[in-house]
């Protein structure tokens, strides 16, 4: 599949990229049935079928008489996350020069597309902590390997890792993480 048959597939709704499934069984070889059963059979939580699936009917005006089709369709929200915002995901790194000086660095491990949102003043307040605490929560989809110990980079802004919570239903869809601003030094 190349770029030109993914663009014919996308479509802007209210300046949010979209597709449907009758466009995507096609492109994949698929029946449009198959894409819907599949998409039934996901293990999704709520919110996050809310944020990127609707179901669409369609509606044909024939001669004077609205016609409904007997299959519905299924739109795909394209929109990484809720707007997408570009967070780089860092590691600490030792490494030991031939004098055995060890050098600590913070590597790249990979930049993904999340949300980021600055908790509100009321939920600043009800944490009852210091100012060192939670102040944004990060949401991305699920990652294997992502440690408390990493750090997150979002515009410039060093964010420490104050815990990895997993989506409620499977665990598997998307992790939410609380952060901290400030630099630290991987504890």
């Amino acid at each position: 599949m190349n770029i030109d048959s993914l663009q014919e597939m996308v479509m802007l709704a209210d300046g949010q990229p979209m597709t449907d499934s009758r466009k995507v069984a096609p492109r994949f070889g698929k029946r449009h049935s198959d894409v819907l059963r599949a998409y039934d059979r996901l293990e999704c939580d709520s919110d996050f079928n809310q944020r990127n699936f609707a179901s669409v009917i369609e509606t044909k005006l024939v001669g004077g008489n609205v016609k409904t089709p007997n299959e519905a369709r299924l739109a795909f929200n394209l929109a990484p996350l809720d707007g997408g915002d570009r967070v780089l995901i860092q590691q600490q790194v030792t490494t030991k020069d031939e004098d055995g000086v060890k050098t600590t660095t913070w590597v790249d491990v990979a930049t993904v597309w999340a949300s980021v949102e600055p908790l509100s003043a009321r939920e600043f307040i009800q944490s009852g902590q210091t100012q060192s605490a939670v102040t944004a929560r990060i949401t991305m989809r699920h990652r294997d390997g992502l440690l408390p110990s990493m750090r997150l980079i979002h515009r410039g802004e060093i964010f420490n890792i104050a815990g990895l919570l997993p989506d409620k239903e499977s665990g598997l869809e998307y992790i939410t993480i609380p952060v901290s601003a400030g630099v630290n030094d991987g504890r």
